[in-house]
């Protein structure tokens, strides 16, 4: 094995922690390197065998898209739990950033059930990435039931179909 990639978020993060990797590391995404407490110096990751790619304010822009498709004052983004407990700074960088658009977010963690609309949230951004294809299902169906307009970045899970996705009313 000559290199290693670290694929997703939480193994990006994972691979970040390492204090001195005996093989090149290669992690993808990494959303705020400062705020996930990995490495950066002089825009690199200044570490010996990692090395990383960011996508600096891509979550941010797709809101704002979704917010010129369909105007809305606050928006629930549905996650998995994991996500939440881990890039709570990250959480805090985005709903600062929001909130200079003048867009309120709730970041509502998710388990094995499907959580309601928080009250005040007038749209939904779901981040399928790693929800049970069950609870995925409950949760676009009682998002759809409610006609709440609803914006997904993907996420499909290799050898599985889109089917939840399907159900999206995508505005």
């Amino acid at each position: 094995m000559d290199l290693v990639l670290a694929l997703g978020p939480l193994a990006a993060q994972a691979a970040g922690r390492l204090a001195a990797p005996k093989k090149p590391i290669l992690a993808t995404p990494v959303f705020d390197p400062l705020a996930q407490g990995l490495p950066l110096v002089k825009g690199k990751s200044g570490r010996k065998n990692f090395s990383y790619l960011t996508t600096p304010l891509g979550f941010q822009r797709s809101v704002l898209t979704f917010r010129r498709m369909v105007p809305f004052r606050k928006v629930a983004v549905y996650l998995h739990r994991s996500y939440v407990a881990t890039f709570p700074a990250i959480g805090r960088k985005i709903a600062a950033h929001l909130a200079s658009q003048k867009i309120g977010v709730v970041f509502v963690p998710v388990g094995d059930a499907a959580p309601a609309l928080p009250a005040g949230c007038d749209a939904a951004y779901l981040i399928p990435n790693g929800l049970a294809p069950a609870t995925l299902g409950r949760l676009v169906a009682q998002l759809n039931k409610r006609r709440t307009p609803t914006f997904t970045n993907g996420g499909a899970r290799p050898g599985r179909p889109r089917r939840a996705h399907r159900a999206l009313r995508h505005v």
